[in-house]
């Protein structure tokens, strides 16, 4: 291709302009699907939130499968599994969100970032529980390794010398 013509007829230039609140401009993942009037619109926006709550569903049902504590080192082929599936649908269920929110649709940011946040209302508790739990019982363990080889808050207490005499 001769570039010193400076014709770009072949390629397709995209700009990334301010958001905006016009409808049947933006493309919804999809050539055929370009939500032109205001229902159809509105449709979509309906269809996303209930995406970014799922979205938000599917990181909590993916904690609750993860094994018990982050030390366990027992690998579980089946239980992993279900973990790294879970993992890729969740994935690609947040970068479909962060492809609609890249139109600039007002309506549809909205709708991403309402549904998000009615997701983390529902589901956030278990996900900050789980975590809660899963570091607390990480801390625990690690305590009582500690104790075990002579170390007690903070300070060493020779225990584990006097267990070896």
């Amino acid at each position: 291709m001769d570039m010193s013509s400076g014709s770009l007829s072949n390629y397709t230039l995209m700009t990334m302009g301010p958001f905006t609140t016009e409808v049947g401009t933006s493309i919804l993942w999809f050539d055929n699907w370009i939500p032109t009037t205001a229902p159809a619109t509105f449709g979509a926006c309906i269809g996303l939130f209930f995406l970014g709550a799922f979205s938000r569903f599917l990181e909590a049902f993916r904690i609750a499968c993860s094994p018990p504590t982050p030390r366990d080192r027992d690998f579980r082929f089946g239980t992993e599994c279900v973990c790294a599936v879970l993992f890729m649908f969740a994935s690609g269920v947040n970068y479909f969100l962060m492809l609609a929110v890249m139109q600039f649709n007002v309506w549809l940011f909205i709708a991403i970032l309402f549904g998000l946040g009615v997701g983390e209302l529902g589901f956030g508790r278990y996900c900050r529980t789980a975590g809660a739990s899963l570091l607390r019982r990480g801390l625990e363990e690690a305590s009582m390794e500690a104790r075990e080889d002579g170390f007690q808050g903070g300070a060493y207490s020779g225990a584990a010398e006097q267990k070896a005499e």
